[in-house]
């Protein structure tokens, strides 16, 4: 599951995108939908919060699928919305899940097509997922 890389965090580098690092916030405990629903703060290599994503665990289908990203005014432009998803990717993977895309915005469909375009990514039936 997902929060147990929040509870140690590390910072990620991916090539070609900002060093972040994922904290997820404690949501306590309060039935099944917080069980199933995740907010990482997204931190850049100084530490300084440039962002969050939400993530939603579907039990049985065995995929996560990003609801939301955000990334503050200033950070935005400088790759640090890509390097969420790829990070995101990374911890689906790590968790035997898959992950997806909820809606398609402009800035997300942006994103979603970069990935496919380096491999990470497919379009299917006009939702992303990555590989």
């Amino acid at each position: 599951m997902l929060t147990e890389h929040s509870k140690n965090p590390e910072q990620f580098e991916i090539s070609n995108s900002p060093t972040i690092q994922l904290v997820e916030r404690d949501l306590g405990d309060t039935g099944e939908s917080s069980r199933n629903f995740h907010i990482f703060d997204v931190y850049d290599s100084e530490e300084q919060i440039i962002g969050m994503v939400n993530v939603s665990l579907e039990p049985g289908l065995n995929q996560a699928i990003i609801t939301d990203v955000k990334v503050e005014n200033p950070y935005r432009d400088e790759g640090y919305g890509k390097a969420i998803y790829k990070k995101m990717i990374s911890y689906a993977k790590e968790n035997g899940l898959q992950l997806r895309s909820y809606s398609s915005s402009p800035n997300s469909k942006g994103v979603w097509e970069s990935l496919v375009r380096e491999g990470l990514a497919e379009e299917i039936d006009g939702r992303y997922y990555a590989k």
